[in-house]
């Protein structure tokens, strides 16, 4: 399974520095890091404060206007 491999919606590959967002909505993401077992890291602001986190990439898509 190339769960990193093309995106369904664009037809590219997941790449450091993409804006993402969750399918279920949410706010948009910095991908940071993309772990060898293909676990995205992302990065996004509330506010002032950074917050981190890491997904599946099957949880997430281009935001529309991303």
């Amino acid at each position: 399974m190339d769960i990193v491999g093309p995106r369904e919606d664009l037809g590219a590959s997941w790449e450091v520095g993409m804006v993402v967002q969750l399918k279920s909505g949410g706010q948009r993401m910095t991908i940071d890091e993309i772990r060898p077992d293909g676990i995205v890291d992302v990065l996004w602001f509330v506010g002032p404060d950074l917050r981190r986190d890491a997904f599946d990439p099957r949880e997430l898509m281009v935001p529309p206007n991303g």
